[in-house]
């Protein structure tokens, strides 16, 4: 029985085949709503169901839908799920049921958290949920934002999944330093004082190759210490073949990409910390790269990227980034952060030409002040035109001649004279033969009226076109002048 006056899973989807298990338990289901993703290669499918199912039911489901439904468009689906329980349910009774399919997810989408959430101890009361983290599992910078994550995503599957009032915190056992965590400083220890000897090991070996050597004022050689590239403009530099930015949809982890930078923007936070946001495209994507400044080196990073470029809309540089694809709560995407590394690269930019030795000549051409039809200005239209040796180019924009005088402007900087411009326009025509008053005047005692005479013009205003579900909310009347003042 469908929830919600939402409608089935299967009026939705009425091609999807799922065994007569899954059948089963999707048949009570009411898909919520349907929701694309910013970047278009996904589609969330929020569900709701009477009771709950198991989370590898929904991926068996999932996969289905990627092979059966949206295997031609490329889109990846995903079902969220959620379940209508009675109130009688509490956090311990359903995790007696439910608590592997928290494990299942957690290890598909963060790895790290469920092996956390797996050497747990978990206690109930009520509504209350207690996790009891080792110690020795996390420690360090990384601690506390690894317990807000776990227990942030629990607090998620509680309230919002299962409808469950419950509050989640999770504690440390603090029942001295374990066996493991002491076994592992020790390890820690012993490769420090392994790493230490082995650098004076190299010192003294570099000490013996330098002696006798002299540099021409008679002083002993000293090593010399690499020189940084001069192509990196951010950290350090790196090696590696970056991936095409259109795979990196989701957080997978550590990537090198490379592209085209084309906007900047920054704001200070209140911590007095400069969030430097860049968006960056190889041509099969685009994908925001953050970066987090103090008081240091954000005027110089700015001048090496050419941020006044990229604000005033300008072409940015080609640069190669190294960094971690992960998912951006304020952007509601995938971004990369952590950022190693950023140096700049050649424009690997494909340009286009024309090999025909015919050329054409476009009759038919919308530039922005088209609206809704035309993106593109008609100076860089003229200057590709040009490029690819055609020899005319026409302009229709809809209704307007307001591209003329940039196109009269670039035409008279091209180096080919002969290139002609020829000016058009997508006009409309209306049949002016059709009278638009009837029995104007009757009863005046005139057989005929012109403009120069008065009439009471009405302005009805309405909330839309449909005579059935729109209203009338306003009628405006006045009596204009004519002919009109300075005419």
């Amino acid at each position: 029985m469908n929830t919600g006056g939402y409608k089935g899973f299967f009026e939705v989807f009425p091609t999807i085949r799922l065994p007569e298990e899954l059948r089963g338990l999707f048949s009570g289901a009411s898909v919520k709503t349907v929701l694309k993703s910013r970047n278009g290669k996904a589609y969330h499918i929020y569900v709701s169901f009477p009771s709950i199912v198991e989370k590898r039911d929904i991926y068996k489901v999932e996969r289905e839908l990627q092979r059966q439904v949206f295997s031609q468009a490329e889109i990846k689906a995903k079902l969220h799920e959620s379940f209508v329980l009675d109130g009688s349910f509490e956090p311990e009774t359903v995790m007696e049921v439910y608590s592997d399919s928290v494990s299942e997810e957690l290890a598909a989408d963060y790895p790290i958290l469920n092996q956390i959430y797996k050497r747990s101890k978990t206690e109930y009361e009520g509504n209350r949920v207690l996790l009891k983290v080792p110690e020795e599992m996390i420690f360090g910078p990384e601690a506390e934002k690894l317990a807000n994550n776990l227990t942030g995503y629990l607090s998620n599957v509680f309230n919002k999944r299962l409808g469950i009032a419950a509050e989640v915190r999770l504690e440390f056992e603090s029942a001295g330093i374990s066996l493991e965590r002491e076994k592992r400083e020790e390890e820690i220890k012993r490769g420090f004082k392994e790493l230490m000897a082995s650098r004076a090991q190299r010192r003294e070996v570099s000490e013996e190759s330098a002696a006798g050597k002299e540099d021409p004022k008679g002083k002993p050689g000293k090593r010399k210490k690499a020189p940084k590239s001069p192509d990196v403009i951010y950290k350090s530099d790196f090696e590696g073949e970056a991936i095409p930015i259109k795979y990196v949809s989701d957080p997978i982890g550590e990537v090198i990409v490379r592209g085209q930078l084309f906007s900047y923007d920054e704001f200070l936070t209140k911590g007095n910390i400069c969030v430097v946001t860049l968006t960056l495209t190889d041509f099969t994507d685009s994908i925001k790269v953050k970066l987090f400044f103090r008081d240091e080196g954000l005027e110089e990073f700015k001048e090496a990227i050419k941020a006044e470029d990229l604000i005033d809309k300008k072409e940015g540089i080609f640069v190669k980034i190294k960094g971690v694809a992960d998912f951006d709560k304020y952007e509601h995407d995938t971004v990369i952060t952590g950022v190693r590394g950023i140096k700049k690269i050649s424009s690997f930019k494909e340009v286009r030409v024309d090999l025909n030795s015919e050329k054409r000549t476009e009759l038919h051409l919308h530039t922005r002040f088209s609206e809704m039809d035309g993106v593109s200005g008609i100076d860089d239209m003229i200057k590709t035109a040009s490029s690819w040796g055609w020899k005319s180019i026409a302009v229709t924009d809809h209704g307007n001649v307001q591209a003329f005088p940039v196109a009269y402007k670039t035409l008279g900087k091209l180096k080919d004279k002969d290139f002609k411009v020829i000016y058009g326009m997508e006009g409309y025509l209306v049949d002016d033969t059709n009278p638009i008053l009837w029995n104007a005047g009757m009863g005046d005692g005139k057989d005929k009226h012109s403009l120069n005479e008065n009439y009471v013009v009405f302005d009805i205003e309405t909330t839309g076109f449909s005579p059935l579900t729109d209203r009338k909310p306003l009628t405006n009347s006045l009596i204009p002048e004519f002919p009109f003042p300075g005419r």
